[in-house]
């Protein structure tokens, strides 16, 4: 019974000691690197938020990602693809406040995607461009980093389900991977300061 007292105590301190304001709203604005497999990705974030409590805050992550990688089937050679991801999540993050600046978070969320992917090969035989069509598919994704003072480092994967690829004149191909890691820097306004 005493260790059960000792840890809630001590999870009462580490999530109440220092926060943000509850009931404020704050915008972030990220910029994220994707690694791809032979190739890479940025990602643009904007996500609003409000904290529901001075240590957690939901969202909605509004996400552009565009990925060039190169990928190969056996059926079909592929030297390259374009890859453009659109999406709608709606998220929340727990903070870890501890006393300064740095404060440790983890999060997730689950939301609509709508994703292109286009093979960028022998495109100067292609007839002509059709419109190449998008998949809407629901995603999750999880996350953690640190925030220092009004900065922002984290590690995000996103997990996406399978898709077709198409080719530049709208022919489909085979269903590719769009799951993908990014590393997001950015910053945020509003919501208080940590103290």
């Amino acid at each position: 019974m005493k260790k059960i007292t000792i840890i809630v105590v001590t999870f009462i301190f580490f999530t109440s000691s220092n926060a943000q304001d509850a009931n404020k709203f704050r915008v972030g604005l990220d910029l994220g690197i994707v690694p791809a497999k032979k190739g890479f990705g940025l990602a643009f974030i904007l996500e609003p938020k409000y904290n529901v409590r001075e240590n957690m805050n939901i969202g909605l992550r509004l996400g552009s990602t565009a990925i060039i990688k190169n990928t190969n089937t056996s059926s079909n050679p592929i030297s390259g693809s374009l890859e453009g991801i659109g999406s709608y999540t709606g998220t929340f993050d727990y903070y870890f406040p501890n006393g300064d600046n740095f404060v440790p978070y983890i999060g997730g969320g689950v939301g609509y995607n709508q994703i292109v992917n286009v093979v960028l090969t022998d495109i100067g035989n292609q007839d002509n461009v059709n419109k190449i069509p998008n998949s809407n598919v629901i995603g999750g994704l999880v996350r953690g980093g640190f925030e220092l003072g009004k900065f922002r480092l984290g590690l995000e994967y996103n997990f996406l389900p399978k898709t077709a690829a198409y080719t530049i004149a709208g022919s489909k191909l085979s269903n590719v991977s769009n799951s993908f890691l990014a590393l997001n820097l950015g910053f945020y306004i509003g919501g208080g300061k940590w103290k």
